[in-house]
């Protein structure tokens, strides 16, 4: 049901206690798409307060969470993409 980079992720940088509440976290805001689950977790850094707040900040705008997720728009005048969230977690330099 979810690429195998996004389950190892989550068991990765989660407690196991918390892992069904991250996919229930998905379900209910509606996040079905690889990136846009990828872009929560990178951005969450295996906090569950961090996912919960990406996850509503996803309900709100899916699109803006993948953006802060890709792009860095702290370095020189134009946003520099940093990942490639259509990739698997695990080809990008994480946590």
């Amino acid at each position: 049901m979810y690429p195998d980079d996004i389950v190892q992720f989550v068991h990765k940088y989660f407690d196991r206690t918390m892992i069904v509440t991250v996919y229930q976290a998905f379900a209910a805001a509606g996040i079905t798409s690889p990136q846009g689950m990828r872009a929560v977790l990178l951005l969450s850094a295996g906090s569950m307060s961090q996912l919960k707040h990406y996850v509503n900040a996803a309900k709100e705008d899916l699109s803006e969470v993948i953006y802060w997720a890709e792009y860095d728009d702290t370095v020189g005048e134009e946003p520099m993409r940093m990942h490639d969230l259509k990739k698997p977690l695990d080809a990008l330099e994480t946590i």
